[in-house]
């Protein structure tokens, strides 16, 4: 094992086929799609394969510079089930027979699958939370201080010392005209307009503290679609679906609930062709800022400055008291109230009535085509492969 800084120097000797781990969430995911890039452009005769998690599968096969998708499926299985997936995966690992492999997070799994992936030079952050892992890796980068650094930039840390050629350091997501096709026929089939713009509400995060409240997401929605000719589009996990139907229950008038119904990659495409999504801080926002859409995103003990996407697009709020961000999953002071608990639908609308107002301000007139009137692609046609 070597102990690299991040302006020294990793020369593999042979990179012709690269293994990319990438085991988080789906935003982190989204913001590790530029050292994706970066890693190609340096090796451009390379076979890049990236290893994600199932869920975000979707999102990294249409990008055009990945070759190959290893996705991690962690459903439960019986312990016979899972053995023998275990078994398969790993043997389908270990026929790419790769030389270089980089793992940009500190997990045991993704640590383990660097070793077995038998790759000659393995890169990877050193971990103080389990540090029998860092002796799997023939390359340790020494992580740097996160705090107020955009996640983006943090990936970027782990391949400093390979030197990589970065032709952007923004996040740019590809849909697939089958997808984009799919997502069509959704909204036709639940009854959205076709000339009306869309704005998407998220509502959902895996951690309820950064959850803003079904009922304000609903007064939200009403106002949206009593100020503007716009329809409002719920979208969520399966499991976020009875709560996004209370939400349409509350606000019935032009509100039409995609939680469950469409994939992730589906959700790329329907966010790409949609006037702006409001929502909580989760994956959602992330790619819908890596297919061009604007966003608003209501922070609550998240770091803004960490979680917010680049450019001036994107837009956040938040009740700014001064325990936030707090970066935890309960909040310290519930004497006075969580972060999002202090933040009322009236400061929330006022940034939002501005941005929609401006939107459709420069909304395109309606085009000859099947597709919806969006400041994004029209036609399905017309979404990038």
């Amino acid at each position: 094992m070597i102990v690299v800084a991040g302006n020294g120097r990793i020369e593999p000797k042979k990179a012709e086929r690269i293994l990319f781990i990438q085991l988080g969430y789906i935003g982190d995911v989204v913001v590790t799609i530029p050292v994706m890039r970066a890693v190609r452009e340096t090796f451009p005769g390379s076979m890049l394969a990236v290893s994600v998690r199932e869920h975000s599968r979707e999102l990294v096969e249409d990008l055009p510079w990945v070759d190959a998708v290893l996705s991690v499926d962690k459903r439960r299985r019986p312990w016979y089930s899972t053995l023998a997936h275990e078994l398969g995966f790993y043997r389908r690992l270990r026929t790419y027979r790769f030389d270089l492999c980089i793992n940009v997070r500190t997990g045991t799994r993704g640590a383990l699958m660097s070793l077995l992936s038998g790759a000659g030079c393995r890169v990877g952050h050193y971990c103080y939370r389990h540090p029998w892992t860092n002796r799997l890796y023939t390359h340790i980068v020494q992580p740097v201080a996160w705090d107020g650094i955009y996640a983006g930039e943090q990936n970027f840390n782990v391949v400093a010392p390979l030197h990589l050629d970065i032709p952007t350091r923004v996040p740019e997501l590809h849909t697939s005209p089958r997808r984009a096709r799919r997502v069509a026929n959704i909204l036709r089939e639940v009854g959205v307009p076709e000339d009306k713009p869309l704005i998407v509400l998220h509502p959902f995060s895996s951690r309820e503290s950064k959850n803003w409240g079904v009922a304000r997401f609903a007064e939200l929605a009403e106002r949206i679609v009593t100020a503007y000719d716009a329809a409002v589009i719920i979208t969520g996990s399966a499991a976020d679906r009875p709560q996004a139907l209370k939400i349409a229950e509350q606000c019935p008038r032009m509100v039409f609930v995609l939680a469950g119904t469409v994939s992730i990659g589906e959700l790329a495409c329907l966010l790409k062709r949609s006037t702006l999504l409001v929502g909580v801080d989760t994956g959602a926002i992330h790619i819908a800022a890596a297919v061009g859409t604007p966003t608003i995103t209501i922070f609550g003990p998240s770091d803004p400055l960490v979680w917010k996407p680049p450019g001036d697009s994107h837009e956040i709020v938040s009740a700014e008291l001064p325990c936030a961000p707090c970066r935890s999953a309960v909040c310290g002071n519930p004497e006075k109230g969580s972060c999002l608990g202090n933040l009322s639908v009236e400061t929330v609308w006022s940034v939002v009535e501005k941005r929609v107002a401006e939107l459709l301000s420069a909304h395109r007139p309606p085009v000859e085509a099947h597709g919806f009137n969006t400041t994004g692609a029209s036609e399905a046609s017309s979404l990038p492969s």
